[in-house]
């Protein structure tokens, strides 16, 4: 029987879901309340643009923008092109950084920049080049007529049987009364409409609908007011002229019309409700930005207004569209928050619902990038999600940031001190320089610096660059003070959550690659490293867990990951109709990690009673010491152990760390952030961080983590991966390698993205960059994935340390040579980390010789 599913939305989201998931064999509903495109879809500008700021985003924009050209005039599709120009120097680098993803999508691009800028004359007639350091070209981008297009795919979405109905209401959803996560009919006046699943693609009216879903959060989406000015007509100007973006003026300039139109992103909008009509003009809202269009196209100065379009338009949070299956419901999902690029990404993103909602097919290529990192709605905290005021501050926030130079680093300024570790104050007062986990709330400490005391009121002042900035320096004193002292990391915002009841054990054994095991002995035991999978081995999760007893067990996973894992987690055990509790512990416990060569001695010193040598307390272990968790596990490549620690006692343990270290050394504990760890520390160890170097399109045999599955393959434990994991490692082909580059350059940052080349052929990019302090002088490193330049080809380690490598810079235009490693750079044996033996987290004691064909150990 074919899947009943229900879309709600009739704009260019909702027709294009329901277009490909008809297409795939769907019984498709859509409902509109009013008529298709009467959103914001029919007042949207309607361009197309392949340069965004995340790969996965350019390759949804790609798409869309193949389909739109394959169906041209009918929609208004004219190929402009673009122009994204730079007034300033650091704009620029941004610019530069983003073209990276576009040499590797194939997207064609040309880079100019001074001592050439009248070739942006050449591309578009009307424009100053004098006003500019560079322009980014991407000659295929286009436009479409809004309504065309939303009209088209709806056509093609009927054409599947799909249907459509308009003037309808959505008032409720029924649950199951024996599950109320189960949606069983969604609720109008005329009636219900019964569904399998339902889609919630309203736009600016989502939030108010998620609220309508019992038990889930409500979507962390906003509506704003956007305008765009519309000039008379200009001689010479016709729909094919290029498209500009002025960033640094926060404008677009499109034709329309024989004229130019020309859209604003002000810094701070004012508020506007939630509306279908379009607002009054307003001048001041677009005068700025006006200013800098007539400097870069300056005939506008002698040209008049004909109009103004000013509409409503539906942002999230976080800049990221808002995609995936609600949290707290078993198959409602969600897709809205597109930030004006509901467009260009719409029959793309259609796309990626339908391999979410009804299942990814082999006979489909896959994207070559996975949205769901940071895109997916399980990244939000519900608590914050649920906060009216928190998502509309975020959202106004993230609106007048658009055109913002988005730095490495750069955070919120607003929505800040929802979370926070209970050693907050006593770190401010040391000096810690705090950021934010943006989706979840924490505040966290950067770096620490002694030489000011108001860190809290300039934190959210800081200066950004491309270079190395104040930081690097304190971050190298904290990198040194790691690897040759001890040093404290309050880890307190990585996600934690405990996993209990009959179901808990055969649920987490069905979708981890290591080996689940029982603890019979409360107090102490083993501590498993892992990662969560799915049915093509795709990595969903890079976590830890300590099985507390036979059905109860502690999990540990990124600081942005805690909801994601507990709704796989969730859904999982719902699948395998197993009986669990799951329940998010990370408010309620404080995790300060102790991390040196002199942990060992300072923490046997502050517990005398207890054992801390190697045969007794050895690496990937725990023990239960007076109420908190001591974890001998270490995400910097030292010697150390972690103490997870009640809330409540964290202040008084972390006063005895200082206790004794001052009796021990004279002076307080060394305090380390969040930099000196993702920026260095565990990139010179090639310690892997989710969303960055795994993903769910990644599997450990690819990433180096193929030991985790090994122990599960050699005792023929069936589990959700098994099916692919071994097909993988039959085929004896390896097509891609998380492998580790260091350059000498030390006029060079690196700050991932960067394209990697072999022998001169382009072979993958940068995972995650940093520096290395102790590995490179100093210079930059990083981690990135060497791919197969065929099907037949397997990327052995004899394949990648025979060849050349270089690293681009510069948007491609510059490569500079970098060294490739096999191995990690920083203490490949892990010797560091014990001298004993070690009780089964991960493989320890050898380097990695890990090939695809590599018998199972």
């Amino acid at each position: 029987m074919k899947k009943k599913v229900v879309v709600i939305g009739g704009g260019i989201i909702g027709c294009s879901i329901s277009s490909h998931i008809a297409k795939r064999g769907a019984q498709v509903t859509l409902i509109e309340s009013e008529t298709l495109t009467s959103g914001t879809t029919w007042h949207a500008a309607g361009m197309v643009t392949q340069l965004k700021g995340s790969p996965a985003m350019s390759e949804i924009c790609k798409y869309s923008r193949e389909k739109y050209s394959e169906w041209g005039s009918d929609i208004g599709w004219h190929q402009t092109g673009s122009l994204g120009v730079a007034r300033t120097h650091d704009r620029w680098e941004q610019l530069l950084q983003m073209s990276y993803h576009l040499k590797q999508l194939k997207i064609p691009y040309e880079i100019i920049e001074e001592g050439n800028l009248e070739r942006m004359k050449e591309i578009h007639p009307l424009i100053d080049p004098a006003c500019f350091k560079g322009a980014l070209y991407t000659p295929d981008d286009g436009i479409v007529n809004p309504a065309d297009v939303t009209m088209r795919i709806a056509k093609e979405a009927r054409e599947f049987g799909t249907k459509i109905i308009q003037h309808r209401e959505v008032t409720g959803f029924t649950t199951l009364a024996s599950d109320p996560s189960v949606v069983t009919s969604v609720e109008t006046p005329d009636g219900n409409i019964e569904c399998d699943v339902a889609v919630i693609a309203g736009g600016q009216w989502t939030r108010d609908l998620s609220a309508k879903l019992p038990g889930t959060m409500r979507i962390p989406v906003s509506q704003v007011s956007h305008q765009y000015v519309v000039f008379e007509k200009i001689p010479g100007v016709t729909n094919s002229i290029p498209v500009i973006r002025d960033y640094d003026s926060r404008i677009y300039i499109k034709p329309e019309v024989g004229g130019l139109a020309v859209g604003v992103f002000e810094k701070d909008p004012k508020f506007q409700p939630i509306s279908r009509q379009l607002f009054d003009e307003d001048f001041d809202k677009s005068e700025e930005g006006l200013e800098g269009a007539m400097t870069a196209i300056p005939v506008l100065e002698q040209t008049g207004i004909k109009s103004t379009l000013h509409g409503a338009d539906a942002h999230s949070v976080d800049h990221n569209p808002i995609i995936g299956r609600i949290p707290g419901s078993s198959n409602s999902y969600v897709c809205c928050g597109f930030n004006s690029q509901g467009i260009q990404s719409g029959y793309g993103i259609g796309r990626i619902m339908s391999d979410i909602i009804v299942g990814y097919q082999p006979s489909i290529k896959p994207f070559k990038y996975d949205a769901l990192p940071t895109m997916d709605v399980t990244r939000f905290n519900p608590l914050l999600a649920n906060d009216s005021k928190w998502v509309t501050d975020r959202c106004y926030e993230s609106y007048g940031d658009m055109y913002e130079v988005q730095y490495p680093g750069i955070d919120n300024e607003v929505g800040r001190d929802m979370l926070l570790s209970p050693i907050h104050e006593s770190l401010n007062k040391s000096g810690a320089v705090f950021g934010s986990v943006p989706s979840i709330g924490w505040e966290r400490p950067l770096w620490f610096d002694e030489s000011t005391t108001t860190h809290r009121e300039e934190r959210c002042s800081l200066t950004y660059d491309y270079s190395a900035t104040k930081w690097h320096r304190l971050v190298a004193n904290e990198h040194q003070r790691c690897r040759d002292d001890v040093i404290l990391f309050d880890m307190s915002s990585f996600g934690k959550y405990e996993v209990s009841g009959p179901g808990a054990f055969d649920t987490l054994q069905w979708i981890t690659s290591a080996p689940i095991t029982t603890n019979t002995e409360p107090g102490s035991g083993k501590v498993i490293y892992t990662q969560l999978l799915n049915q093509r081995a795709g990595i969903e999760s890079d976590c830890t867990i300590v099985p507390l007893s036979n059905d109860r067990f502690y999990c540990v996973t990124g600081s942005g990951l805690v909801y994601r894992d507990m709704s796989y987690v969730n859904d999982t055990a719902r699948k395998l109709n197993k009986s669990i509790t799951i329940t998010d512990t990370s408010p309620s416990t404080c995790v300060l990690a102790v991390m040196g060569p002199n942990s060992k001695l300072l923490l046997a010193t502050m517990f005398p009673d207890h054992c801390f040598d190697d045969d007794v307390f050895p690496f990937g272990s725990y023990k239960q010491i007076d109420s908190l968790l001591a974890l001998r596990i270490s995400f910097v490549g030292e010697l150390g152990w972690e103490l997870h620690i009640p809330a409540a006692d964290a202040p008084r343990v972390f006063e005895m760390v200082n206790q004794v270290h001052t009796s021990l050394f004279s002076t307080p504990i060394a305090l380390g952030g969040y930099n000196a760890i993702l920026r260095s520390l565990r990139i010179e160890k090639r310690y892997v961080h989710w969303g960055h170097d795994v993903t769910p399109i990644d599997t450990p045999m690819e990433a180096g983590l193929g030991f985790t599955v090994s122990a599960k393959l050699k005792e023929d434990i069936d589990f959700v991966a098994k099916e692919a994991v071994l097909e993988q490692k039959e085929s004896k082909i390896l097509k891609k390698r998380l492998v580790s580059f260091s350059i000498s350059n030390p006029h060079v940052s690196l700050w991932g993205h960067e394209n990697i080349y072999r022998d001169g052929v382009l072979c993958g990019y940068l995972t995650s960059a940093g520096v290395g302090f102790t590995t490179n002088a100093g210079n930059c490193i990083g981690m990135g994935y060497v791919s197969s330049p065929s099907e037949d080809v397997t990327v052995s380690k004899k394949y990648v340390e025979t060849g050349n490598y270089e690293i681009s810079t510069h948007g491609g235009t510059k490569r500079i040579p970098a060294v490739c490693h096999w191995n990690p750079l920083y203490d490949p044996k892990n010797d560091r980390l014990r001298v004993g033996p070690a009780l089964g987290y991960g493989v320890v004691g050898t380097e990695i010789s890990e090939d695809i064909n590599a018998p199972v150990q």
